[in-house]
């Protein structure tokens, strides 16, 4: 009895226990998926469902630029058919360049396109438009009509363009009496700009023009004279830094005068005065700056006051202008006289480049000079002590720094533009005529002079 009652405990025990294997399974189920298991899952979904939105963007932006060409190309069509439809009357009208014209298409974007016009006449032996054909006989221009469109958002796709050759009338422009004016805009790159209003007084046709996409300007019916031609772009200038620069050209009847501009948008040289050793720099110092487009004689002085200056309406330039301290003539390093140079192997500062639009920064370092005042062989404090500069051809009427007030031992240290200057202390008589020299060619140290006063 016992050992069956034994064997069935046996067996109960086998009913209630599983298999080792079984339960190791069981135990796998309840655990689920690692931790790492789920991040690789999930960074596997990303990376695809990233592909395929991918994709799709791709497709639907390629979709929206071949609807917008589209959609272009057939209004460049339609203006061009406009123009071709018109009188000759009517074709004159239009010469110059357009305001453009936004013409609103009902799609799904709600896109707006920008539709611009030029007409202007060429002569036939022209290779690309009016305003290479210098001195031609007018008797021979046929008109070209170019059309282009673009809207927003073009995401590198070309606009759409349309151009054609409209005769006019034979025998329309012989022996008129009248000339023609063809103005070149070229940029800091040499390269055509486009959209410059041109301004020519007095007044010929068309009454305003702006520059087309070859840079050029065309203007007719200008009776043989003298005539003023204008650029007047926000934010440009020509190499001489005018806004609005001008020239005066003569027309001769029957025929093309070309007239050159170089224009391109502004930059800036933020230029910071800095005094050799700390010294102090004079509020009232000018800024140079050397170029060879400046007239007459290279460079250009720009006054102003304080350690920091903005000197903004440069024509940008990659050969960069060099820059210095004052306007007298030998402030400059490489400045000379009729008599020869100021300063024998003087060298201005490495040129500092400015592009269009943006601004450029650099530090001009002025040599300092050290002032010893005494009286009675006594060092004389809190005296005032001016630099006179002599005149010559970059200051006519001279110049004048105040260098501060004497300290405790009778000095007074500043920095000034190279240069001679005769040194004066206010309200005292200087004895003898001390100068002092800043000499570009010489050492960095600051010198020290030694003046004596009654």
């Amino acid at each position: 009895m016992e050992g069956r009652g034994d064997a069935g405990r046996g067996g109960s025990d086998r009913r209630r226990r599983a298999p080792a294997s079984t339960r190791a399974c069981i135990r796998g189920d309840q655990q689920g998926f690692t931790l790492i298991e789920l991040v690789v899952a999930i960074s596997l979904f990303a990376i695809m469902s990233s592909a395929i939105v991918a994709s799709i963007s791709s497709g639907l932006n390629l979709t929206r630029n071949n609807r917008n060409r589209a959609v272009a190309a057939n209004l460049a069509s339609q203006r061009m058919d406009q123009l071709r439809a018109m009188s000759f009357t009517q074709l004159e009208a239009q010469l110059g360049t357009q305001a453009p014209q936004t013409v609103d298409v009902p799609n799904p974007g709600g896109t707006p396109y920008t539709v611009t016009t030029t007409v202007n006449p060429v002569p036939v032996n022209s290779t690309s438009d009016p305003c290479d054909a210098n001195g031609t006989s007018t008797n021979d221009l046929v008109f070209r009509v170019d059309v282009s469109v673009t809207w927003p958002s073009m995401h590198g796709v070309t606009p759409a363009d349309a151009h054609t050759v409209i005769s006019p009338p034979v025998g329309l422009y012989d022996q008129t009496g009248l000339g023609f004016l063809g103005v070149k805009v070229l940029g800091a790159d040499g390269k055509a700009v486009s959209g410059v209003p041109v301004t020519v007084t007095p007044a010929v046709t068309p009454a305003t023009n702006s520059t087309d996409t070859n840079g050029c300007a065309f203007f007719s019916g200008a009776a043989a004279g003298s005539y003023v031609v204008s650029l007047g772009s926000a934010g440009y200038v020509d190499r001489q830094g005018n806004p609005s620069p001008t020239q005066t050209v003569g027309v001769t009847a029957n025929t093309i005068t070309q007239v050159g501009f170089d224009y391109a948008q502004a930059a800036t040289l933020n230029v910071t005065l800095a005094g050799n050793g700390g010294a102090t720099v004079p509020s009232n110092v000018a800024v140079a700056l050397g170029d060879t487009d400046f007239q007459p004689n290279g460079t250009h002085a720009f006054t102003g006051s304080g350690t920091t200056r903005s000197i903004g309406n440069l024509f940008p330039t990659t050969a960069g202008y060099t820059a210095w301290a004052g306007d007298c003539a030998d402030a400059d390093p490489e400045g000379s006289s009729a008599s020869g140079p100021y300063w024998q192997g003087g060298q201005r500062g490495a040129p500092v480049a400015v592009t269009p639009g943006q601004s450029a920064a650099t530090t001009i370092t002025l040599p300092s000079v050290s002032v010893s005042v005494q009286q009675g062989g006594v060092a004389l404090a809190g005296t005032d002590v001016v630099a006179v500069h002599a005149s010559d051809t970059g200051c006519p009427s001279g110049e004048s720094y105040d260098l501060g007030a004497t300290d405790s031992t009778g000095t007074v240290t500043a920095a000034l533009p190279y240069g001679t200057y005769a040194l004066q202390v206010t309200g005292h008589t200087v004895s003898g005529q001390p100068t002092a020299v800043l000499d570009p060619t010489g050492t960095t140290s600051t010198p020290t002079v030694a003046v004596s006063v009654q």
